[in-house]
């Protein structure tokens, strides 16, 4: 291009590309480093293969780091640099075991230019980890941060040289406190997604589901996919079930989720419930389900009575199998769902049950809302369209840490 000049950046491992048109860059050989908390491929962590994949075709060299489980097996199967370690919340005690894993690391794949810490509560393993390597850093904000937890890792740790938000509400939520620490200018929006090409096609996969827990061709499925923590408020969608049942006996209801470690009561309370309504054979609770897409397939509608979420990953994925949604506010659903769906004030779950009881008298009405649904995923939640905007920040945040 006339009047480009092309310069070496020796401390970042990446060229510059300068145009008229300001500068441009073109990644060469950056090695990051992704860590993650996360030991299994559903909701959010659906985003990293793609990331990974668009990123080593950009021309980087990645290397994500996190426990063991089917993230980690999904990962070497790929032939994708993959080590092994846990994630637990910093303390002085196992200061020496990730330090361990810091020059682990630094051996096996040499020193790394960047760390980009996948979920913001192993911040303070990242920035060791960053110190270890002479890495700047990334810190993306999977759900809201507890002012109490951000002061103390973003201070103690040091601030990370950028910091991704998932959706206008989680942002907006630490904003009163967040940019004594981050200023706004290195603040961005990197929504989650999934491969949108590769999900949501084929709508047979359900029928087998279906048949499996006895669903009748002509029956209406209700489901959600959340785990099992009280602020999802499964006890709702539940409740949504059997308040459509009186009307409609062919109503059915399924919740895809497990457990989660130091809340296993709320599961127990929930197959208590269950039981005790004699509800064994109209809801269903498969447990943890890595490949969901049949799942998705086989309901007819979907429901989020969660009373928070920061992204709502799972919602993207009923809407990219054509679901309708009909969901609280949730924190930032309405913003994932827009205006393809039916959306509530939290706890209003009457309204939701009405919204149901005209879909399933119109199920016509109900198909067009989901397949405008699933346009509306396509269009705003690609994962691979992410990629670019990660090697953009990645681009700045190694430019300030190098003077540029």
């Amino acid at each position: 291009m006339e009047g480009s000049v092309n310069f070496r950046n020796r401390g970042t491992g990446f060229s510059y590309l300068s145009t008229h048109e300001g500068i441009r860059v073109i990644i060469l050989k950056m090695k990051v480093l992704i860590l993650t908390n996360n030991p299994n491929q559903g909701s959010t962590a659906r985003v990293l293969p793609v990331w990974v994949d668009g990123l080593q075709e950009a021309g980087c060299r990645v290397i994500t780091a996190g426990p063991s489980g089917s993230l980690a097996d999904a990962f070497t199967v790929g032939g994708r640099a993959f080590h092994r370690m846990n994630t637990p919340r910093f303390s002085k005690n196992n200061l020496p075991i990730l330090l361990w894993h810091a020059f682990l690391i630094r051996s096996r794949f040499g020193r790394v230019d960047l760390v980009h810490c996948n979920e913001h509560n192993v911040w303070p393993i990242g920035s060791i980890i960053a110190k270890v390597h002479t890495a700047a850093t990334v810190c993306h904000a999977r759900f809201t941060i507890p002012k109490e937890f951000g002061q103390w890792a973003f201070k103690r740790f040091g601030r990370p040289g950028s910091l991704l938000w998932t959706s206008e509400f989680q942002k907006q939520d630490a904003q009163p406190w967040i940019t004594d620490i981050v200023p706004e200018s290195d603040q961005y929006m990197v929504k989650l997604g999934l491969n949108v090409q590769g999900f949501g096609m084929n709508s047979n996969k359900g029928r087998p589901i279906r048949k499996t827990f006895g669903i009748p061709d002509d029956a209406i499925l209700v489901g959600s996919a959340s785990p099992f923590r009280p602020i999802k408020h499964i006890e709702e969608t539940f409740e949504i079930v059997k308040r459509l049942r009186t009307f409609f006996p062919n109503v059915f209801g399924v919740c895809i989720g497990g457990s989660i470690p130091g809340e296993e009561q709320y599961f127990q309370q929930m197959q208590n419930l269950i039981k005790t309504s004699g509800a064994s054979d109209w809801f269903f609770t498969p447990g943890h389900i890595d490949d969901v897409e049949p799942f998705y397939h086989a309901m007819d509608m979907y429901v989020s009575t969660s009373y928070v979420e920061t992204f709502g990953n799972s919602v993207v994925e009923a809407m990219l199998c054509g679901k309708p949604v009909l969901a609280y506010e949730g924190g930032s659903v309405k913003e994932v769902v827009g205006d393809v769906g039916f959306i509530c004030q939290n706890g209003q779950l009457h309204e939701i049950v009405e919204k149901a009881k005209s879909w399933i008298i119109n199920r016509s009405e109900m198909s067009a809302v989901g397949g405008s649904a699933r346009k509306r995923a396509m269009d705003n939640y690609n994962a691979k369209d992410r990629v670019g905007d990660l090697l953009e920040i990645y681009k700045k945040v190694l430019s300030d840490r190098n003077g540029g």
